[in-house]
């Protein structure tokens, strides 16, 4: 058996081979499902369908037996009814698969009686020297490698640098699907634990501190088993890459849903928050705002500080931007005298110029792609700013090619985000999408942009203060 649990975890992202046991003719079941996923996402290793019937599935020969798997084979992944299971496993034991993912739910999610057959399970995997994911678990995805084991349909997700972690198959289902369509940052990794039975929060948190294709951990928990460990392992990832957590079973009806979905105990919430705060990690209460901060540390580059300039399209967005920017920690402060001198020349001398800057009058003089261009590329060079906030209301008068700008935001040394307030919907797509592809990031809203900022600056303060503090 591994013993070191970050190497533990490395065959469910990147095996030689994959063996699916379960695999199915009918295109409706999980089992084809899974290799259909795995031939589709490009996996370059072998894949085994096992199923007694003999037929071929899409092509592939099947194998009546995980027992007859040829070489070379280090993951199974187990799409079969709960009573057989048991002997699957004991199959893989004689056959010397060391690796196994059960998708199979009706374990410690459904009861007393189904935690004793997990536990039956779980023992004699450990005593056969296998380690398991779940089971009510649909696995890992690892788009770099081509490996994906979700019983959902999915198409092919772009390669990137953030990994997500957690006890639910929605990351590797609606969510990915989601993230490919719509957020536009790519993926590392994903892992749904399921019931943990055997492998759990700790042995991934470890992996990911280590893995160099992971720049981003977001994670979603509902309780731990060991939690000194486990708080000692976030802190480990938390020094060496940016972790966004949302923690669910905060109330006494969530813990119940808790109890109910995995089997887990959810613990007292007060804790968990002690440990995000002393470990740095980014708690927050839903799944958009986990993307949100996910695409910003992604795209962006940490600040140096706290101070943001704020260039609007509109009076409001300087407004909410103003009242906003202290709840995030973030801090605006005027321009220095050489950026203002150099933003003037597209500002008409009446109209006022501070931060954040309304540059409608610049707009209506010198049009909107001079406009931002002028007035962004000062506030990048000003010596009191270290984030920028652009926002854009996108009606006719204002609309441009935004290329130009978007690649020098890219070139800037300071990160640049931005939130649009209205638009037609393809003009919003275009922008979107242009200054995303040049690691902009996008919000629908003044607050979520702010929110990003802020983790930014945060994540700055982070490891400034805990440069001279290693961990224990």
């Amino acid at each position: 058996m591994i013993r070191n649990p970050a190497e533990a975890v490395r065959p469910f992202f990147e095996p030689r081979g994959v063996a699916v046991v379960g695999a199915s003719p009918n295109p409706r079941k999980g089992g084809h499902i899974v290799v259909a996923n795995l031939k589709r996402f490009g996996y370059r290793g072998p894949i085994y369908p096992v199923n007694p019937s003999g037929e071929q599935i899409l092509g592939l020969r099947t194998f009546a037996s995980l027992a007859l798997v040829p070489e070379p084979c280090d993951l199974a992944v187990l799409v079969v009814p709960q009573p057989a299971v048991f002997e699957v496993v004991e199959q893989a034991g004689r056959r010397g698969i060391g690796n196994l993912i059960i998708a199979t739910g009706g374990f410690s999610d459904m009861g007393e009686e189904g935690r004793r057959e997990e536990r039956r399970v779980a023992d004699r995997a450990r005593a056969l020297g296998i380690r398991l994911m779940g089971p009510n678990s649909i696995g890992t995805i690892s788009p770099a490698a081509g490996v994906v084991t979700s019983i959902t349909t999915l198409q092919p997700l772009r390669p990137g640098g953030v990994s997500f972690c957690g006890q639910t198959g929605v990351f590797g289902s609606g969510f990915a699907a989601t993230i490919e369509s719509g957020e536009r940052f790519g993926i590392a990794r994903i892992a749904c634990l399921g019931n943990k039975s055997d492998l759990a929060d700790v042995e991934f948190l470890e992996f990911f501190a280590r893995d160099r294709a992971t720049r981003v951990l977001g994670v979603y928990i509902e309780g731990v088993r060991d939690g000194r460990a486990w708080a000692r392992a976030l802190e480990r990832v938390s020094r060496a890459k940016p972790v966004i957590v949302l923690k669910s079973g905060r109330t006494e009806e969530g813990a119940r849903a808790v109890s109910s979905h995995t089997g887990t105990m959810a613990g007292a919430d007060r804790v968990y928050d002690s440990v995000f705060r002393r470990a740095g990690v980014f708690r927050v209460d839903g799944f958009e705002p986990m993307f949100d901060l996910a695409k910003a540390f992604e795209f962006c580059p940490l600040p140096a500080g706290n101070r943001i300039g704020v260039i609007s399209i509109t009076g409001v967005g300087c407004v909410l931007a103003s009242d906003r920017a202290g709840h995030y920690g973030l801090r605006v402060p005027d321009f220095s005298a050489p950026a203002l001198e150099k933003m003037r020349a597209v500002v008409p001398p009446w109209a006022p110029l501070r931060n954040p800057a309304d540059i409608w009058s610049a707009i209506e003089k010198v049009g909107g792609e001079s406009a931002y261009s002028v007035v962004s590329s000062a506030a990048a060079r000003d010596k009191n700013i270290d984030i920028l906030g652009l926002i854009f209301v996108l009606i006719p008068e204002s609309d441009f090619n935004i290329a130009q700008l978007a690649g020098e935001l890219k070139r800037t040394k300071k990160p640049a985000l931005a939130t649009i307030l209205g638009g037609a919907p393809d003009v919003v797509k275009k922008f979107t999408e242009t200054l995303e592809a040049n690691q902009v990031p996008v919000y629908p809203s003044v607050d979520r942009m702010l929110a990003a900022a802020g983790a930014l600056a945060s994540r700055t303060g982070f490891l400034r203060d805990r440069k001279h503090n290693p961990v224990r």
